[in-house]
């Protein structure tokens, strides 16, 4: 029987060797390569080609990463496989590439350019988008944007932040909300303090 590490070290290895392999791959950052994932515990479920990794989940890939207590891997099948797992077969030898990736719980999404936070995120491969869903905080530097909802296209960059605009009670209903942070300048016209000089 394979101890925790091991089946741990099976899964990975054959997520990388699928993303490396395949012409189009799952990216959770521009930078593409092997996905790395670390966390606690692993199961592995050959037979719907699937891997759950729980407890201080940490996928990294170039210079991306999303942390949650929980994510769940989908694989696609691989082509080569015949059948089932058989005696003396890799653990994962059915895994093709990765399809999609689902975290649960304390979700954070980190780039070098933003740090998102959700209670829910999934990785769609076919579409390559990353959705973060439930009380979504994004922050930019000093910049501040919180919604219902983000989605962000990998290869592009772009991101849609979105609320669940409902209205109830005669209430108005959740809006997206972005603080800017804004350098103080002299507004034009107003008088310099005593002692201040030109450029």
């Amino acid at each position: 029987m394979l101890s925790a590490r091991q089946t741990a070290a099976a899964a990975i290895f054959a997520a990388a060797f699928a993303l490396q392999a395949a012409p189009a791959s799952a990216q959770i950052g521009k930078s593409g390569g092997p996905v790395d994932i670390e966390s606690d515990q692993l199961q592995v479920i050959d037979a719907e080609r699937k891997a759950v990794f729980s407890g201080n989940v940490d996928a990294q890939q170039g210079d991306a990463r999303l942390k949650s207590r929980t994510l769940t891997v989908f694989f696609a099948r691989n082509d080569t496989a015949q059948g089932g797992q058989t005696a003396g077969e890799a653990l994962g030898a059915s895994f093709g590439e990765i399809e999609r990736l689902i975290a649960d719980g304390d979700v954070l999404y980190l780039t070098p350019a933003e740090r998102a936070r959700g209670d829910y995120g999934v990785y769609e491969m076919r579409t390559d988008t990353i959705t973060l869903t439930g009380n979504v905080i994004v922050t930019r530097g000093d910049n501040v944007i919180k919604g219902d909802k983000m989605t962000i296209e990998v290869a592009s960059g772009k991101t849609t932040i979105s609320s669940n605009a409902q209205t109830a009670g005669g209430k108005k209903p959740p809006r997206v909300r972005g603080v800017f942070q804004q350098d103080p300048k002299t507004p034009a016209g107003a008088q310099k303090p005593a002692g201040s000089t030109s450029q």
